[in-house]
């Protein structure tokens, strides 16, 4: 796995300087102290590549494990919101006119065909995707050494998708609910006036 290019850079100009420091200081008696704490520098900066890998894995892993709680969510919530919708739309078609019957039912189903496409479109762009990067894993027949390295690689590749699509599943979520709204209200506004 690659180091982080700042703490690489880091690194190339410590180096650098500890070299040439070691040119002066070579026949001076304090060389092994000098030694010493370019040792102590390496290891603190590979410890700061430690901890930023660390970090950005477990952001990548917060990140999916986020995402994946607020679908569920979303899901169950649209599916009750759903069935109520058209429940309450079929048994109010006699109350609603032909019109208003048209229009809730038009918006329900944009409203639902929008929200399938979505899921359907995510599915298709992360969800299988990640299947095929942990099967690839799988039939490589990875060592027990580079599997970390591989397994933080593929979460982080999955948040950075699910980050890239987020503006867009907004944009969706809001057409779908703005539809549902506007059917909903058509339809709760005909009934109020019907009373």
């Amino acid at each position: 796995m690659a180091m982080n290019p700042e703490t690489a850079k880091y690194m190339l100009a410590l180096d650098d300087d500890i070299q040439h420091l070691w040119k002066a200081l070579e026949h001076h008696s304090n060389a092994a102290e000098h030694r010493e704490r370019a040792r102590e520098w390496r290891e603190k900066s590979q410890k700061l590549d430690d901890q930023i890998k660390s970090y950005r894995s477990e952001l990548a892993s917060n990140i999916k494990n986020l995402n994946d709680e607020n679908a569920r969510y979303i899901n169950v919530v649209a599916v009750i919101g759903y069935a109520a919708y058209f429940a309450t739309w079929s048994l109010a078609k006699d109350s609603l006119g032909k019109e208003v019957t048209a229009f809730v039912g038009l918006m329900g189903m944009i409203s639902v065909s929008t929200f399938v496409l979505w899921e359907m479109f995510i599915i298709m762009k992360v969800r299988l995707k990640t299947v095929g990067e942990l099967g690839h894993i799988f039939q490589s027949l990875v060592s027990v050494e580079d599997f970390e390295p591989l397994r933080l690689e593929q979460t982080q590749g999955e948040a950075k998708r699910v980050i890239a699509l987020s503006a867009a599943h907004r944009v969706v979520f809001l057409l779908s609910l703005l539809t549902a709204c506007a059917g909903g209200f058509a339809m709760m506004h005909k009934l109020y006036m019907s009373l």
